[in-house]
């Protein structure tokens, strides 16, 4: 497992830093307004998945009939169709977005979006069954190849386009990467089918997932769609440049636990310790993530993106520290759709949405963006109580421990002191150099309790 699942990590590691440089090499090369318009068009793709997606990823690795030809196949008719029904969707909607996100001009561009959609309908899914035996060989080589791909490609194509048009043109390649590398590595050949008992069996298990990722659509990339409606394309492109970074440990970390404890939780066993020990590592890594952004965060927005984008530093900050909060919440999720609970996971982001409503109050009167996007820190703090108390009480009966219960009450004491300025600033070398050793001693003492006396603890559980 340690193998495969250092595998897995290194594939979505390299792949995450290698779609972050991307994205920073194409925020250099355009000026903000152009970058806020490619981000808009991930905005609209980013929606459109959300909106239907039933992760059938995760229930080809959970469901017990995951791992046959005629399951597959079944997906594969259910995605095919998905993917035409948006595609067309996508097209008929192109005048209305335009007109929505003031972008009259790039009418076209949504149109060509359009049949993104219709090319993710064909990939082939049986690939994902291997994951039902924790090997990761196939899905870590989905991970990276599309990404480097897609970065070799930036450099060829900026050569000669220098607007929003780069984006569409690595999307449209991206896409087309994944669903061409999705055959090759297949494990059955590509066929469709359809048997109403495994499709009503997908949406049962879906639907709750489908409606969370709607719901985790506003409240991820709400803000974003505020911007654009509510501010400018300017501002959405340096809010954009700082979610980039912020986001990326969230996305990995996600990634790879959900991928690695899925497996482990789903077949039995040793449940109960697997499922502690991702509840302490996802508070663990929150904790060095959000000490780490509060540090140096503006130092790292300034070095990457550049003068251009430096009124956008701040955005850096106030989205680490809410993306930290993600990061706790994923071990409860992860938990939950062990055991085909994925409504918890709903009904906590509908507790998440209090905050995007105070993020659209604010908003709409016109106050300043950065209240709007930390107004997302109070909507992830209600779910994490939500979510902690289903998986302590309700749910799996774990019991976080002494040490952890410390470890989230010093991410809260960083949170405050990172919302109200009293974190040094990047420029102040010596209070980052004294906050750094802090940061080594308590990350080192949160090792040696989560990998040295953990067995005897879990014994006890």
């Amino acid at each position: 497992m340690i193998k495969q699942g250092s595998l897995l990590l290194g594939a979505n590691l390299i792949g995450s830093m290698v779609s972050l440089v991307r994205n920073i090499l194409i925020a250099r090369l355009l000026m903000p307004e152009d970058f806020g318009i490619g981000a808009l068009f991930v905005l609209v793709l980013t929606f459109l998945e959300m909106l239907s997606n039933l992760s059938v990823d995760r229930q080809i690795v959970q469901d017990e009939r995951g791992g046959g030809r005629r399951f597959i196949s079944n997906v594969h008719f259910f995605e095919l169709f998905k993917g035409l029904f948006l595609g067309m969707g996508l097209y008929l909607l192109a005048p209305l977005l335009s007109n929505i996100f003031k972008l009259g001009e790039a009418q076209w561009a949504f149109e060509v979006l359009s049949v993104v959609p219709v090319i993710r309908g064909f990939r082939n899914w049986s690939s994902v069954t291997e994951q039902r035996e924790s090997v990761f060989l196939k899905t870590s080589i989905m991970e990276l190849l599309p990404q480097l791909l897609s970065f070799i490609l930036f450099f060829v194509i900026s050569e000669f386009v220098k607007d929003f048009t780069l984006y569409l043109y690595l999307i449209l390649f991206q896409v087309i990467f994944q669903v061409v590398l999705s055959h090759i590595l297949k494990l059955y050949r590509y066929s469709i089918c359809f048997d109403l008992d495994i499709l009503k069996s997908i949406f049962v298990f879906g639907w709750p997932l489908m409606v969370n990722g709607f719901l985790l659509y506003f409240f991820m990339q709400g803000d974003r769609a505020l911007l654009s409606v509510f501010y400018d394309m300017t501002l959405l492109g340096l809010f954009s440049a700082a979610f980039s970074i912020s986001i990326m440990p969230t996305v990995i970390l996600g990634k790879f636990l959900n991928s690695l404890f899925l497996p482990l939780l789903s077949r039995g066993g040793q449940v109960f310790y697997y499922r502690e020990l991702l509840v302490r590592i996802c508070i663990f890594m929150a904790f060095i993530y959000v000490l780490f952004i509060c540090v140096g965060g503006e130092f790292l927005y300034r070095a990457v993106f550049g003068e251009k984008y430096h009124s956008g530093a701040v955005f850096l900050v106030v989205l680490g520290v809410v993306h930290s909060f993600r990061i706790i919440r994923i071990a409860p999720a992860v938990i939950a759709t062990s055991v085909a609970n994925t409504k918890s996971i709903l009904y906590s982001n509908v507790v998440r949405g209090i905050g995007f409503l105070v993020a659209i109050i604010f908003a709409s009167v016109g106050v300043s963006p950065v209240y709007m996007a930390a107004s997302a820190g109070l909507g992830e703090l209600l779910a994490i109580s939500y979510q902690y108390y289903f998986v302590s009480y309700r749910g799996s009966k774990i019991n976080i421990g002494r040490f952890d219960y410390c470890l989230f009450a010093f991410l809260v004491l960083v949170v405050v002191l990172g919302y109200t300025g009293f974190v040094p600033k990047a420029y102040d070398f010596l209070a980052m150099f004294y906050m750094a050793i802090l940061v080594l001693v308590l990350s080192l003492l949160g090792f040696l309790y989560l990998f040295f006396d953990y067995k005897k603890r879990v014994c006890c559980v």
